[in-house]
């Protein structure tokens, strides 16, 4: 029995071993293919650029931002100072003072605007010259080439009431009439449209006033010369006894007096930024036309007709005026109204709330206008 016992286990043994080697994966041989070099050294010195591109790009960008900027900044400085050295002796012997408060001649009132100011003359409370220069240091108006075009400079004058008569005279471009008539209303209502050539100017400007006599002696022949030889620069010359006042009255029926003021807009070529020869000619221009219009006085025959056109004109406007006011008014309680019937939905704790958020702005508004009452009392004082 033990012979038979082994002789069964050693079958076991062999049957075991046999199923072993029979799941035993056949190996298959494959011809060897060609040599391929090792490159992975290569290849991450490659992809080291691809890793921080979005870096690279970044610095690059900031780099370019950043020079443009300098280089922008300083263009414009250097434009604005050789303008303050030609025009500030101009006006140096017109005006009594040329500095604000905090003794600044030249102020820059960003990177882009400079203003010069003057105070202390006779027939003006003030004159103001603003350099509107391009945003040279500003890379997207640099991309979009919108800095050849952008230079300008304006010239503003505020006349003291008796030394301008009831006058309007607008030099302006053909091309941009419409505009300037959308843009003052006053101007629509009282002036007349004349060609240029009529008061010795070129065929492209446009001459809108309502006395063409008075006119065509502040149009003398030395300001006429100016404006032919540089008729492409000319945006627009204002003259007007009807200029909107600084600030409005909250009253539909307060109109504070309205301004008499000379506006000289003009664009200032490439070739005349660094020279100054434009901008000393239209300040020297500006100063002729003061004393041009203090001497004026207005025909009989068109001063009854001035003054007749203006209170139509104002009470034109105060009409108007009073309609805007009524519809905003009606506007505004409907969306009260609407407001409220939004809060009772919601229950009398909303209700409550927004009948306090209604009264504290009522006497936020109450406090700010009596404000401006005291501060408009302290002035005329």
């Amino acid at each position: 029995t033990e012979t038979e016992t082994e002789t069964a286990g050693s079958k076991a043994d062999e049957l075991q071993e046999g199923a072993e080697s029979s799941e035993t994966p056949i190996r298959v041989e494959i011809p060897p293919g060609p040599k391929v070099e090792p490159r992975g050294v290569r290849l991450e010195k490659e992809n080291i650029f691809y890793r921080y591109s979005l870096e690279a790009l970044f610095v690059l960008c900031l780099g370019v931002y950043i020079f443009n900027y300098v280089r922008g900044t300083r263009q414009n400085n250097t434009i604005a100072n050789a303008w303050s050295a030609t025009c500030l002796p101009l006006m140096a012997e017109q005006f009594s003072t040329l500095n604000t408060p905090e003794a600044k001649t030249l102020i820059a009132e960003s990177a882009s605007d400079f203003v010069l100011y003057g105070t202390g003359r006779r027939h003006v409370k003030r004159m103001q010259c603003w350099l509107r220069l391009a945003r040279r240091f500003d890379l997207i108006s640099v991309l979009q080439r919108r800095v050849t075009a952008a230079d300008s400079l304006n010239i503003f004058v505020d006349f003291f009431p008796a030394a301008f008569p009831h006058f309007v005279c607008v030099v302006v471009p053909q091309r941009t009439e419409k505009k300037f008539l959308a843009d003052n209303e006053h101007v629509a209502a009282l002036a007349k449209s004349y060609r240029g050539t009529k008061f010795g100017l070129p065929s492209g400007l446009t001459v809108l006033t309502d006395c063409p006599d008075l006119a065509e002696h502040v149009l003398s022949d030395e300001i006429a010369a100016v404006l032919d030889k540089y008729s492409h620069c000319v945006e627009s010359l204002l003259l007007t006894d009807q200029y909107p006042p600084e600030t409005e009255g909250e009253d539909p029926t307060d109109f504070p007096p309205r301004r008499r003021v000379l506006l000289l807009n003009l664009s200032l070529p490439e070739e005349h930024l660094v020279s100054g020869k434009l901008q000393a000619l239209a300040c020297k221009m500006a100063f002729k036309l003061i004393d041009l219009i203090a001497e004026s006085r207005l025909p009989p025959e068109y001063m009854e007709r001035a003054i007749g056109a203006r209170r139509e004109y104002a009470e034109k406007a105060r009409k108007t005026h009073e309609k805007l006011m009524q519809r905003a008014q009606e506007r505004r309680m409907e969306r009260l109204k609407e407001e409220e019937q939004a809060a009772r939905r919601q229950g009398p704790v909303a209700l409550a709330r927004w009948e306090e958020q209604q009264r504290k702005k009522t006497l936020k508004a109450r406090q700010r206008s009596m404000a401006v009452r005291m501060l408009c009392v302290r002035v005329r004082v």
